[in-house]
This record gives structure tokens, sequence and C-alpha cells, in this order.
């Protein structure tokens, strides 16, 4: 045994600062078989050395040390999928039998190296590969990589390159993948690189700053699989690349190019492997031509949207029936939808929205029974809405707005429509009752947004739509509706904005916020309606009023004005306008929830500290600063809204108390009798009560409790003792009840019927809406907790695809704890399904991933189950979307949710 090697070895390990799966234990100074250490092989000579190093997604955190170019021997180090940081040693120049070098992430985890590429890199000959891609290195790309005379695959993808590619690397003959995407390269790509590289097979220059022609020599490189040239500024037409007959992925779209005579598309009949074929975002003009239907019948990616593109859609189009995705929008096309569209039978998203088409929604539409997302909004249609598009159960998300729509919505379209979230039908010609189903047994109970304005619907809004509880959005104005405001929708407590305006509606609008936007300069209000019909209801509006008035914090919402009139039936009518809160009330942080796979939205725990002081301030200042003190009496997340900087403001006075001055054994709030003092510290104390759903959030404590209370009444300390840590045992009862009668229950995940562990999943995206996260959580039949583990992706935000990523998850974490019989868990009907049957879908990849895992475990099943028992893969996916891409595992304890915003680097 080499001594080199073993102390080589164990400097490495000291370099390694987290080892969450244990990977390194073997790895120990009383140990001298180095060779059978995890992750280390040797080769057949005496004495053995270490010939490969293979730590692939380890999580293994710390630094590389430099220790590992005493591996002379060393022929292949893949240290790829980890956590490590700092620089990447000069020293790696040294190992002369150097074969394979990958400390590349992935899109499951990027590696942290950062700095620059080491120029020692190019003096080792014998190397074959370089993967440094999914780092954050910087500087420019050594020009010493082109003395490697053997390189076949060089990755530099998804890091912070700048300057030039190094016109030697262009003539690196021997390169088969060459990828330098996503990083903020400029220069030129030569003309010879189809000479010089001829024999790629991978070639991805996309997401950086290129600002030149596309070579026509890339018609040379006939091994070519994937060419990646997006998102630069590329000008100029097109080449032919018809002699790529190997051709799989095209992607040109987010260029300057032009189309001219459309001859390059044309070409491409002859790539007859070709899957996806991206030109949206281009200069590309003129009419399609004929010959697209020639195209690939394996082309399942069709995208050409936000071009200058005109003519009419070829009739054509139907034969290419492996399409999932077609995307036209944003052109100048013009003439109907072709009926043949119906023979594209594995659609599943379709736009054709902003253009200029016109005549009839065709009923072969209907035949497109995969379709989840159809927009075909901005055009010049017209006739009616074909029925047939009932037949489409699986939609999603419909907008058919801004056209010429007339007649009525079938009443089968709402009712066989299940699992739609988003329907848009206004500023159409649409006339009829509204749907009376819609909330039954048809959609309703996922359905996010519902756009109805712009047309010319009448009769009264149905009673059954009480049942749209998950409604966000719901805009019915600018119609002929009449009769009676219904009361339900003060119990739609989802609902953030409603717009019954320009009908003929009558009676008392419930009494909640609303939001308004004044015509002369488009700024948003909301409106707070008195119901003064109800008891206490002209009362509420004076105090409220007169607390108004009399307070002037930033911490308390202030009105922009008042309304007090008569309404068209002589009614006295009170309403308040204030500033709209874009960030709607705390409620809707704390308690949302998710739906169809829709993200909610997610507190960071420094925000719920901020929140929790611009409260404080406020009642500090109502209970001690103003005069005489005031009580709020009804504080809950529901009356704090959240101003665009997630200041937090105090509002909804309408049940707030004066304390009358005078001695302390005479004090008494206005109505109460008989309250004395010794019961004003209750008071201030329950206003603290009612803010504890916020509390309830960071801690099971009481004391933590009274904290906060001594904070927000420094002078009522009567109720608390000295230092404000304890409460006295009289109010210690009174809060715990309140706190019952606050706490709400807690729905546990079903135990698996048959298997040995369960594991919930669910997808969730972060606030900013920049990333998404896949989220598992694995415990066995008696509930006990296995472990836990979240993927974050930078930039996927389709819900649907991320739930797919937790079901592929939830088999990698099974496979962490060596799991044989396992039920994974989804409440995504859609994924499961997709998942029993492998039919083609976006994500058919992910399924294919999914199904190679599947033959691992012996037992295996996948359910769909009510969201209700989903909650801790609900919370989970909420909390680590703000997280760092990549992958985080919890193995032995269960992860603090709350908390998860603010790690880095959870173990």
């Amino acid at each position: 045994m080499s001594n080199i090697d073993r102390h080589a070895l164990l400097c490495f390990k000291s370099g390694i600062s987290s080892d969450p799966l244990g990977i390194l234990h073997s790895w120990s100074n009383g140990s001298l078989d180095f060779c059978s250490w995890k992750g280390v092989a040797c080769g057949t000579k005496f004495p053995p050395r270490v010939a490969s190093l293979n730590l692939t997604a380890a999580r293994l955190g710390g630094q590389l040390s430099g220790c590992v170019c005493n591996l002379t021997f060393l022929s292949r180090m893949n240290l790829a999928n980890n956590h490590l940081l700092g620089t990447i040693p000069e020293v790696l120049g040294k190992l002369p039998n150097l074969h394979t070098l990958n400390l590349a992430g992935s899109n499951l985890q990027d590696n942290f190296l950062s700095g620059s590429i080491p120029p020692s890199i190019g003096n080792v000959s014998s190397l074959t590969s370089i993967l440094l891609g999914r780092n954050r290195l910087s500087g420019l790309i050594p020009e010493t990589l082109s003395h490697i005379k053997e390189l076949l695959e060089l990755d530099l993808s998804f890091n912070s390159l700048s300057g030039s590619v190094p016109s030697s690397i262009y003539n690196m003959t021997s390169l088969c993948y060459f990828s330098v995407g996503s990083n903020t390269l400029v220069g030129q790509i030569p003309s010879h690189i189809g000479y010089s590289l001829s024999n790629l097979q991978l070639l991805i220059l996309g997401s950086n700053r290129l600002n030149v022609l596309i070579p026509a020599s890339l018609a040379n490189m006939l091994n070519l699989q994937i060419l990646d040239l997006s998102n630069n500024s590329l000008h100029g037409s097109v080449p032919s690349l018809g002699s790529l007959s190997n051709l799989h992925q095209l992607d040109l779209g987010r260029n300057l190019l032009e189309a001219h005579d459309w001859s390059f598309l044309t070409s491409l009949a002859n790539c007859t492997q070709l899957t996806k074929l991206s030109l949206e975002r281009n200069a590309l003009n003129g009419s399609l031509p004929i010959s697209i239907v020639n195209l690939s019948r394996r082309l399942e990616d069709l995208s050409l949207g936000s071009n200058q593109i005109s003519g009419s859609i070829p009739v054509e189009i139907g034969n290419l029936v492996n399409l999932f995705s077609l995307g036209m929008e944003s052109n100048f096309l013009s003439g109907s939808i072709p009926s043949s569209i119906g023979k594209l039978r594995n659609l599943y998203i379709l736009n054709l929205s902003k253009n200029k088409l016109s005549g009839q929604i065709p009923p072969s539409i209907g035949d497109v029974t995969q379709l989840s997302e159809l927009h075909l909004d901005g055009n010049n249609l017209s006739e009616n809405i074909p029925g047939s598009l009932a037949q489409c159960m699986g939609l999603f998300e419909l907008n058919l707005s801004q056209n010429n729509l007339d007649g009525s919505i079938s009443v089968r379209l709402f009712a066989d429509l299940l699992f739609a979230w988003s329907l848009d039908f206004s500023h159409n010609n649409l006339t009829g009752e509204l749907p009376p189903v819609l909330g039954t047994y048809g959609i309703g109970s996922g359905l996010l947004s519902l756009h109805i304005e712009g047309n010319r619907f009448h009769g009264q809004i149905p009673e059954r739509w009480h049942l749209l509880v998950s409604t966000r959005q719901l805009n019915l104005s600018h119609n002929g509706l009449s009769g009676v405001v219904p009361k339900f929708f003060e119990q739609l407590d989802k609902l953030e904005q409603l717009d019954l305006s320009y009908n003929n509606l009558e009676g008392v609008v419930p009494a909640s916020v609303y939001v308004c936007r004044f015509k002369s300069d488009k700024s948003l209000v909301a409106i707070k309606v008195f119901n003064l019909n109800e008891p206490g209801g002209y009362n509420s509006y004076l105090i409220e009023c007169e607390v108004l008035r009399s307070t002037r914090h930033r911490n308390i919402m202030r009105p922009v004005t008042l309304c007090s009139t008569l309404d068209s039936q002589n009614h006295e009518f009170k309403a308040l306008i204030f500033e709209f809160m874009v960030n709607g009330s705390l409620e809707r942080w704390l308690h949302s929830e998710q739906h169809n796979g829709i993200p909610d939205k997610v507190l960071s725990f420094g925000q719920r500290i901020c929140i929790a002081v611009d409260v404080a301030s406020a009642l500090d200042y109502v209970h001690n600063e103003l005069t005489p003190p005031l009580i709020h009496c009804d504080l809950k997340p529901n009356n704090v809204l959240l101003y665009d900087d997630m200041t937090a403001r105090l509002s909804d006075f309408g049940s707030a108390k004066f304390l009358s001055l005078g001695p302390p054994a005479a004090a008494r709030f206005p109505g109460d009798s008989g309250s004395g003092m010794e019961d004003v510290g209750l008071e201030f104390l329950l206003d603290a009560v009612d803010w504890f759903p916020l509390w309830e959030e960071f801690t099971d404590s009481l004391e933590h409790l009274a904290s906060l209370v001594a904070l927000a009444r420094r002078r009522q300390r009567a109720a608390c003792a000295s230092n404000g840590r304890h409460l006295p045992l009289g109010l210690r009862s009174q809060l715990t009840g309140s706190i019952q009668r606050r706490t709400r229950p807690l729905l546990l995940p079903l135990p698996p019927a048959k298997h040995d562990v369960k594991i919930n999943v669910d997808g969730g995206l972060s606030k900013v809406g920049d990333r998404g996260a896949s989220a598992v959580i694995c415990r066995d039949k008696h509930g006990m907790f296995l472990g836990a583990s979240a993927v974050i992706f930078e930039g996927l935000l389709d819900p649907t695809t991320l739930e797919a990523q937790a079901c592929n998850e939830a088999l990698a974490l099974a496979a962490d704890r060596h799991a044989q019989s396992v039920c994974v868990a989804s409440d995504c009907l859609e994924v499961i399904t997709y998942i029993h049957t492998g039919a083609s879908c976006r994500y058919f990849a992910i399924l294919e991933e999914i199904k190679h895992r599947m033959r691992s475990i012996q037992d295996l099943q996948f359910v769909h189950e009510n969201r209700k028992h989903n909650g801790e893969a609900h919370a989970l996916a909420k909390a680590a979307a703000s997280l760092p891409p990549g992958r985080h595992v919890w193995l032995t304890t269960l992860p603090d949710i709350i908390c998860i915003p603010m790690c880095l680097n959870i173990q």
C-alpha cells in the first residue's frame, strides 16, 4: 500500500466540512486498505495506487484540497453534484494520468466552485473529459485548454465566464461535446467551425452575448444531435442545415434572425430525427411555407411565437401528429384555424394568441383530448364557442378573451372542465345567463381566476357560485347582470379581486375590501363598504372614522377619502377608501393553500419578525402614546395589511374602544359595565392574544408571547411579572383558552394501507417566481419521520412538471433510505395518471426516469390523495423554494419548515 496515496486521501477528507451521508466514514487512520474505502478504486499494479476517485452526488461540503495532486496514478476524478466551495486548485495540472475531471453540477445540484479556471489544467495532456458546468466560475476561458489534443468533452456551461472563446479551441478537432452556454461570453463564431469541429455531437453556445451571423459551415457537422444558439444577438438569415440528419434539437430562439425565403425550414425536412425546433422571439417574417408539414414526424415541440409571421396556418399542420407543444403566438397570422388541428391528438399546449385569426374555433379541437393549455386570445374569432371543447377535460388554462365570440357558454363546458384553474372569456359578445353548474359538480373547487367582463350576459349571479372557494380573481363587470348581489361573496375568503361594476345589480355590497381603479390616473384603491343594515354597522363606521381622525402612525392604515351618500334606492351608503395594499392581508400569507399545483405565498423568518415589530409598534402607539388610549379589540391577521415593501399596517378599527381617562379604579371602556383597571391589562393582553396566529408560527411557548405583550404595552405591566417573561396564573388560563380557540387542527398524512413507508410529495414556487421546488417527506406506517428532501430548480415554474419531479425525487429519497415497500402520494391527479399510463406529455423525460428508478424498488405504488392530507409536503415545498438551487436532504431530523428560507446550507 502506498502511504503517499493514503495520506493524500486523508488530506482530501480534512478539507470536507460536511458529509451528511457518511460516505467518508470508512476513510480513517485505523484503516490501512484505502482501496476498500468508499468511492476509491485502485489499479491492478503492485503496490496498489489510486486510479479512480468517484464521489458523485455524495453531498459533500467543503473545499477541494490540493492534496489530490499527490494521487499521481489517478485517471478519473468525479466529484460532481456536491456542495464544494472555494477555487479549483492550480495543482490539478500535476496529475499526469488524469483522463476525466468532473467537478460539474446538474439540474438537481450545483457545485459552488468559484474563481477562474486554472490554466495549468491545459498541461494534463491525457485528459479526455473536462466537465466544470454549473459552478460559479468567472474570468476568461484559458487558451491552454486547446493544448489537450485528445479532449472529447468540454463543458463550461452555467458559470459566469467572460471574454470570448479562444480561437484555438475552435480548432480542437477531437471534440465531440462542447458546451459554454449560460455565461457572459462575447465575440464571434468562426466561419470555419463546421470544418474544424466536424465531429461534434453537441454544441451549446446559447444564453451568451454573441453578435454574429450563423456560420453556414455548421451544415458540415454531420454527427450533430443538439445545437443551441439561443438567447444571443445572432442576426441575418438561418443557413440550410438539412444535411444534419442526426439532429434531435435545434434551438435558435431569442435572437434577431430573419426568414428571407424560409429555405432553411424547407431543408430541415431532411432532419428526420428532429424532436424540438425553437425559433421564437426572432424577426422571422413572411408566410410559413407549406414545407413545414414535411418536418420530422417525431417533432414534439414547435415554437414560432413572437415573430412577424403572416399568412395562414397551413392545413397540413395536422400531419405533425406527435406535437405536444405548438406555439405561434404574437405574430400576424390571419385566416381561420384549420380543422386539421384536431389531428394533433398528443397536443398538450396550443398557443395561437395575439394574431389576426378569424372565423370559428374549429369543433375538431375537441378531439385534442390531451389539451392542458389553450390560448386563443387577442384574435378576431367569431361565432359560438364549440361545445366539443368540453371533451378536453384536462384543460387547466383556457383563454378566449378579446375576440368576437357570440352565443352562450355551453353548460356542459363548465360541467366537464374538472381541473381548470384559469378561465378567461372576457371582451367578447357572449350572451345568455351565467352557467349555474359552475362550482357544483363541474369546475369551481380549484378555479383561481375567472374573467367574464366585457360581454352581454344577463340574469342573476347563480347562488351555486358560492362553491368558488378557491377563486382569487372574479371579474363580472361590463355585462347586463341584474338582481341582488349575493351574500356568499363575503364567505369566499380567498377572493382578492372582485369587480361587479357596470351591471344592473342592487342590494348591499358585502362588507369587505374590494379593488377599484380610478380612471383619471389609473391608481388602485381599496374600498371598504359598511353594511348599515347589520346591528352595529353604523356605529362601526363612526368609530372607525373617529379612530382614523385621531391617529397618525406609519403602521396604521390611512384613508384616501370617504364616501357618505344615498344610493339609487335612497338608502344611506358609507364607505372608506384606502390605498390598495398589493400584498393583501397577513392571513393570506400565513394560511394560504395550494390548488392544482399553483404555489402560495411564503414569509421568511426575517419578514415575520419585521411584521411582528410593525404591529407591536402600532400597538405601543395606540396603547401608550395616544390620548385617550385605544384598544383595537379585533386584532387578527386578516386586519393586518402588507404594503409592497412588506411593511405591516393595522386596519379595521370598527370594533375599537377608547379607554376613558380618570382614576385607575374608575377607568371604563365606553359601553362596558364595571371594568376596572385590573381588567384593562387583560384587554390589552387580548389584543396580543388576537395576534397569536403569527406567533404560533414561531413558537409554542407562552413565555415568548408574553414577551411580545411586554413590548407592545410598556406601561401596562400590571398584568405581567416584573421581567415580562411569565404570566400571572389567572391570565395564563384566560390566554390558554383563547389560544386553544384560535389553533387550527393539523391534518396529518394518512398512513400507508399496505406498504412499510409512505412518501408525500408536492411542488411549489418561490415568492418572486424565479425558481420551483419539488419536496417530499417520508414516514413509516407508524408516522415515524424517516427523511425529507427538496430539489430546487432555477427557472422551472410549471406546477405539474414540479409535481412530476417531486414523484421522481420520492424514489431518490426511497433509495437513500433503502426502502423496498413504498407508497408515493400526490395531490395532482394528472401526474399520477400519466405515471400509470405512460402517455406522452411535456414532462415525458421525467416519467422515463421515474420508470427507470421504479425497477430498483420491489413493492411500489403511486396514489392520488386529497390535498388536505398533504400539508407537510405542501409546507416544505413552499418554504424550500427560497433555498439555493440544488438538492437538499434531511435524513435524521424533520426540517424546521418555518426557518428554511433563512438557511443557505441545511443538512
